[in-house]
């Protein structure tokens, strides 16, 4: 980000899902940011796949490590570097779009993300976590263009 403001007049952030909480985790904000399917909470995040799993975090921690549904794995390790590194709040313009059948942040934590940072939402009917088929593609084409 340094590099980037010391060589243009502005700087923009335009991230998908996990792009998204690393970006918030590793810059100040920018003066706009463009997200498409954000992690806005990794924290809760990773509590809903532990869920998910049907184990409890005392399990994951005395495992270390568990498989999740999705077939990677839950780390506690992971769980606690989330939870001692939040990622920084964001107040310049954001723009979010969002699926409706989102199946990593769910519309009450985007709502409430949005909520506090003042962000713009976008919902696309039949939207998922990840904009692939050709109307999802056009509609995200379109988002983008609106907002350059």
């Amino acid at each position: 980000m340094a590099y980037a403001r010391a060589h243009w007049r502005a700087t923009n952030v335009r991230a998908t899902s996990i792009g998204a909480y690393f970006a918030r985790l590793a810059f100040a904000a920018p003066e706009k940011a463009l997200f498409v399917s954000p992690i806005v909470d990794m924290e809760r995040l990773i509590c809903d796949r532990i869920c998910a799993a049907g184990i409890t975090e005392q399990i994951l921690r005395e495992r270390g490590m568990y498989p999740a549904r999705e077939g990677d794995m839950l780390s506690w390790d992971y769980l606690c570097w989330v939870r001692e590194h939040p990622a920084k709040d964001w107040y310049c313009p954001q723009y979010i779009l969002y699926g409706e059948n989102d199946s990593m942040t769910d519309l009450a934590t985007i709502r409430t993300y949005t909520a506090k940072s003042g962000a713009e939402l976008i919902i696309v009917p039949q939207g998922e976590h990840w904009f692939r088929t050709p109307e999802q593609l056009a509609v995200m084409a379109d988002w983008e263009r609106k907002h350059k």
